[in-house]
């Protein structure tokens, strides 16, 4: 699996604000999610159409 996220500084960023968008937080949600679902599969089972 390749997951890929990005993003630019620009000449008036804020260094707080663009840490906080940085690729690894961007990315966090989908990584939880796939984590999660590998739990799940273990406990239900999804049909996929």
């Amino acid at each position: 699996m390749y997951i890929q996220a990005g993003g630019g500084v620009v000449a008036d960023s804020i260094a707080e604000d663009e840490y906080r968008e940085n690729p690894g937080h961007k990315s966090g949600a989908l990584l939880r999610a796939i984590d999660w679902r590998k739990d799940w599969n273990n406990h239900i089972k999804f049909k996929v159409r």
